[in-house]
């Protein structure tokens, strides 16, 4: 807290917002991989961007502390019948993963991918939604045994009691039902193929129940998909983590008209045990004097050294040598392969095929635990990596990206981050069966179709990635679409309707439902990170007074909100000007008053501090604490960086950026009407976040006929071309010859905001197609009200009431101008971005 303030922060003060279609999004949140989020899922205090680390798990409960130990392992065993039934024949062997060059490679569009996702706000272990027509069982969520995941070195494992059965809800018959148990050791990860008659029809697949044995005790059975809508063909579940469980069973049950002919359990030692007892996690210590083991830390993430990185208090720094191309584009970090990569890993059975020309991004979620700890993400990682390279046949991972329940984000297929930025030379994943090579994949950890939601630092980091991505993609928007294989948007799920392109292949429900319902959100926030209002151009104004007038509805303008005047302790009719310490901005309507003016006031660095003229308070940033919705009030001059704004030209209005980060003005929730609060939030292009600034200090005539004489030569005046009547007339300079073709009439639609009417044809100065591009030529046309035909007006220079004067388009921010500041009547006027030359100062006479 600043100035002896008391601490009067608490969650219950957050204010509410609802940007648009951006949910709001509890704590604050920092970028990794370009801006790493730190929403809690415990709802930790909100901290400035710049200060913060991915979520940091604090629950005692669960693994705390991992190490890679020992060589991982893949075994499988054959189910057998239950005991109520005859014996099924013996299986076959399993089929071999296929080969590079053939069936489904790592590398060809024939690959699918296992949805990736991290747990909810409250994590349950498991979620999944009801699949269309059955899909072999209705799910039961519900709790994977006590819930928690406490680590121990060697826990005590007593014989346990033989179960009852599975009771599927699909009511299977006892008698061709298989089963199957197998001791697990390490962090393990677990899986079944199966063959049957029918290996074409997905609503045929068994249903496939699976229960495990940890901390002296069995889970409930759990029902979970017999088959990964992902992979492309059935025959393969998903992979699922059941971390330090000592056992495990598994029972499969055939459709009526089914005979399982086939059946494995997989099971995966990741190669990672729980050690020690440490409440925190090796994950994420920076402690390097621990050497029990190789430990899963974040100690070598892709380092990012550039302005405004996020760097975890409980990391060490990064080393420049794990640096790539791509990672120095970001804002922040992304943990490498090399952190979950285990030594004795199978080796990938094909080189990365670097043939990608990536046009937009497929999210998906794993359909796995949501129960983990941070501590357990790496060995979750490498277990996937063990299933889809023994049981897949994909020899990797099949996501370029994978993002932890906690705003970790990974890298996931090999060369899936470094190749990234070299167009025609990213890496294929297979996240999208026809879509590999033209998209890339980011996968949620955790299942999301039922009751359990992603974390918001999960939807931030997805987001982030994305938008890391996009950006070095150069792909302008994620609202967008592209063609293949018919009109895709640029960010959406697995699941899309639009990846439909033969038999059931992409037919999924993937990411989750959880994750559709959140799908615009997603979009929303990659643009926000894709604009960063610190890499803009700064715009500069003389020192003076200006009203800050919204482009969003430019009859209003920023303001200190009066106060009713209490002298003698009696309201009054009569309201006063507010100069307390805490007053908060709003937008209001243009009055012209000196509570809606601001003295602007250039420092050493450009910004600028910026003071209301009722009141002689700076704006300021609540705390000095830059996040979304952080209060912007006045508050006594001090000169921090919490009253110090840059104006930034976003190409179509400004920016007023906090000194504090890459936060702007904002009008909370896009509302204009009057008294609608305006807060910090992080940019998202749209016109609430616009302004324009027009000069308090000057007086506009409105009410006789004025010549506007260019600044570069007297008696060179605004013209319409040949005296047009018609829509579309040239604007031009021309010698003043007293027409009316020559003569304006000012209108006031705001705060020094105008209409600039023609005398002669009656019709308005205007931006054709309201464009903001430099070099667009102006015209006239009748009044429409739009704000192609309003004009800022802002001081130029000295000279009292003959000074000159500028003229700012309300939607573009740009200026009258005379291109290359000729003087040759007939030259026509044309819109650019402000300069503060004479080629953009006019006289009004």
């Amino acid at each position: 807290m600043r100035r002896g303030e008391k601490d009067k922060w608490s969650t219950d003060e957050l204010p509410t917002r609802v940007n648009r279609v951006i949910v709001t999004l509890t704590g604050a949140l920092a970028v990794v991989a370009m801006m790493l989020p730190m929403a809690s899922a415990q709802a930790a205090d909100v901290a400035p961007i710049a200060s913060v680390a991915p979520v940091v798990d604090t629950s005692a409960d669960g693994i705390q502390h991992v190490a890679k130990t020992h060589k991982p392992q893949v075994e499988q065993q054959s189910f057998t019948a239950a005991p109520v039934a005859s014996v099924p024949a013996e299986p076959s062997a399993p089929a071999a993963p296929a080969e590079p060059n053939g069936g489904a490679t790592s590398g060809s569009d024939s690959e699918n991918e296992t949805g990736s996702g991290t747990s909810g706000n409250t994590a349950a272990p498991y979620s999944l939604a009801i699949e269309p027509q059955s899909r072999s069982a209705t799910p039961q969520p519900g709790d994977a045994g006590d819930g928690s995941d406490s680590a121990s070195n060697t826990p005590a494992t007593p014989t346990p009691s033989a179960p009852s059965a599975p009771q599927s809800q699909s009511s299977p018959q006892p008698s061709r039902a298989v089963t199957v148990s197998a001791d697990l050791s390490g962090l393990a990860t677990v899986g079944v193929t199966w063959k049957q008659q029918d290996m074409k029809d997905a609503d045929k697949a068994p249903t496939y129940q699976l229960r495990y044995f940890r901390n002296n005790a069995w889970s409930p059975w759990l029902t979970i998909p017999s088959i990964d809508d992902d992979f492309g063909r059935i025959g393969v579940s998903p992979s699922y983590y059941v971390g330090d469980a000592t056992k495990v069973e598994a029972q499969l049950t055939p459709v009526s008209g089914q005979t399982l002919t086939e059946a494995k359990l997989i099971t995966v030692d990741s190669g990672y045990s729980a050690v020690g007892d440490a409440q925190g996690s090796a994950y994420r210590s920076g402690n390097k004097g621990d050497n029990k083991g190789d430990k899963a830390s974040v100690d070598d993430p892709y380092a990012v050294g550039e302005t405004g990185a996020v760097r975890s208090d409980n990391a060490a720094s990064g080393s420049d040598s794990v640096r790539t191309a791509a990672a120095v584009t970001a804002t922040g970090r992304i943990h490498t392969r090399e952190e979950w990569w285990v030594a004795g890993n199978p080796a990938m059975t094909w080189k990365p095929k670097r043939d990608g020309h990536w046009k937009g991004a497929i999210v998906h979620h794993t359909v796995d635990r949501n129960d983990y700890t941070q501590a357990e993400v790496p060995a979750m990682i490498n277990g996937i990596y063990l299933f889809h390279n023994t049981q897949r046949g994909w020899g990797d991972i099949g996501y370029q990206l994978i993002v932890d329940r906690f705003g970790g984000i990974w890298e996931g297929r090999d060369e899936g981050a470094a190749n990234q930025i070299v167009p025609a030379s990213q890496v294929e994943g297979a996240q999208e069966s026809g879509f590999n090579r033209d998209t890339f994949g980011i996968a949620m950890l955790g299942s999301y179709h039922l009751d359990v939601a992603p974390t918001d630092a999960q939807i931030e980091s997805t987001a982030a990635a994305i938008a890391w991505e996009f950006r070095a993609l150069r792909i302008p928007s994620p609202f967008g679409t592209f063609q293949f294989h018919g009109t895709q948007q640029r960010v959406t799920g697995h699941g899309d309707a639009s990846h439909y392109i033969g038999g059931d292949l992409n037919h999924t429900l993937c990411p989750g439902q959880q994750v559709w319902d959140r799908m615009e959100t997603i979009r929303a926030r990659v643009l926000g990170y894709m604009i960063h209002p610190s890499a803009m151009a700064a715009v500069n104004v003389p020192n003076g007074t200006y009203y800050i007038n919204s482009v969003a509805k430019d009859s209003s303008s920023i303001e200190i909100p009066m106060t009713a005047n209490t002298a003698n302790g009696t309201n009054t009719a009569t309201p006063a000007y507010n100069t307390a310490d805490g007053a908060r901005t709003q937008l209001h309507s243009a009055t012209g008053k000196p509570n809606q003016q601001f003295t602007f006031t250039r420092q050493p660095d450009g910004s600028y501090e910026i003071r209301n003229v009722a009141s002689g308070k700076a704006l300021d940033v609540a705390d000095g604490r830059a996040w979304n919705n952080a209060e912007v009030r006045q508050w006594t001059p001090d000169n921090t960086a919490a009253q110090h704004w840059f104006i930034r030209d976003s190409g179509s209005g400004y920016y007023l950026q906090s000194a504090l980060g890459d936060y702007v003005l904002d009008l909370s929730n896009g509302r204009t009407a009057d008294g609608s609060t305006a807060a910090l939030y992080s940019a998202n292009d749209s016109a609430a976040q616009k302004f324009g600034l027009a000069s308090a200090d000057i007086a506009i005539p409105t009410n006789r006929n004025v010549r506007i004489e260019s600044a570069l030569r007297a008696n060179l005046v605004l013209d319409i071309y040949c005296g047009s009547m018609a829509n579309g007339g040239a604007l031009q300079i021309y010698g003043w010859n007293g027409s009316g073709a020559q003569q304006y009439r000012f209108r006031l639609v705001g705060n020094n905001v105008v209409e600039i009417r023609n005398v002669r044809s009656g019709r308005v100065i205007d931006v054709p197609g309201n464009s903001k591009a430099n070099g667009t030529k102006l015209q006239q046309y009748a009044a429409n009200g739009s704000s192609a035909q309003h004009w800022m007006v802002r001081r130029a220079g000295s000279g009292g009431a003959n000074a000159p004067v500028s003229f700012y388009g309300v939607a573009s921010g740009k200026s009258f101008d005379l291109p290359g500041g000729s003087q040759r009547p007939g030259t026509r006027v044309q819109l650019y971005t402000g300069n503060n030359t004479v080629a953009q100062q006019w006289r009004i006479r």
